[in-house]
């Protein structure tokens, strides 16, 4: 699915294992959400998608692509929390195609709040 959609969420490093060995990918922990996109990275990850995972409390990890965000949006994200969550607008560029890389993200981050 394609769309736009504000999620709420906090930041967290996710371990992977890419190409190339261990990779390190940003990601939004969404604890809850009433999204269609959100609904359709969670049927690729039933599906066996493994770009975007759940963690442990099986809350959906997506990853986010940081380096094109300004400095203080990205500081609005990599310092928000469980107790202090960031809302983010995104913009769903395509989901899951085959070959996607461990960090990629299929998203275009709109707006951080």
């Amino acid at each position: 699915m394609v769309g736009v959609d504000t999620i709420t969420g906090y930041y967290k490093v996710r371990e992977d294992v890419g190409l190339d060995g261990k990779v390190f990918c940003d990601t939004l922990v969404v604890p809850e959400y009433d999204s269609a996109l959100i609904d359709g990275d969670m049927e690729a990850i039933n599906s066996g998608n493994i770009v975007n995972v759940l963690n442990e409390q099986g809350q959906i990890m997506l990853n986010l692509d940081l380096s094109v965000l300004s400095e203080e949006d990205k500081h609005k994200i990599a310092t928000s929390t469980e107790e202090s969550m960031v809302d983010v607008t995104i913009f769903q560029k395509y989901t899951a195609p085959r070959g996607s890389w461990a960090c990629e993200s299929f998203f275009k981050i709109i707006d951080v709040k």
